[in-house]
């Protein structure tokens, strides 16, 4: 059996980043800079992976 890990793909990733972003949205509320930013953080992951998506199809 292989014990070393692979790299999850890069659709992997993006899946998991949005399903971050929504968890992120439905969690109480926080300040609004505090949300914006961690808000923002998610979004900047997710449009760097979909980049990366599209150079490499």
């Amino acid at each position: 059996m292989d014990t070393t890990t692979q790299p999850d793909s890069l659709a992997v990733r993006l899946a998991n980043a949005e399903r971050e972003l929504e968890a992120y949205e439905r969690q109480p509320p926080l300040g609004v800079r505090a949300y914006l930013r961690g808000r923002n953080a998610r979004l900047a992951i997710i449009l760097e992976l979909r980049e990366e998506l599209d150079r490499e199809g």
